[in-house]
């Protein structure tokens, strides 16, 4: 039974074009924002930052907590406002 090869041009032919494809699909995606305007163009309030305000923090708890306390380091960090 004779198998039917394409021709090296004719794969070419198919690499470029799927190649142009892809190219062309990459361009669309990038350049689409620039024509059709941005996503997002209202904002909402979200969780507990309601209209800008911010929730309630007591400033004078430790912003932070000690993970490991039996872990000692030669040049220790250190959380300075």
């Amino acid at each position: 039974m004779k198998k039917n090869y394409l021709p090296l041009s004719k794969k070419i032919k198919n690499w470029t074009a799927t190649i142009m494809v892809l190219f062309l699909g990459v361009l669309v995606l990038a350049f689409s924002p620039m024509f059709l305007g941005p996503g997002l163009t209202g904002t909402e309030p979200i969780g507990g930052f309601l209209n800008g305000n911010f929730p309630d923090v007591d400033l004078s708890d430790e912003p932070y907590e000690e993970a490991y306390g039996s872990v000692r380091f030669d040049w220790p960090l250190t959380f300075t406002p």
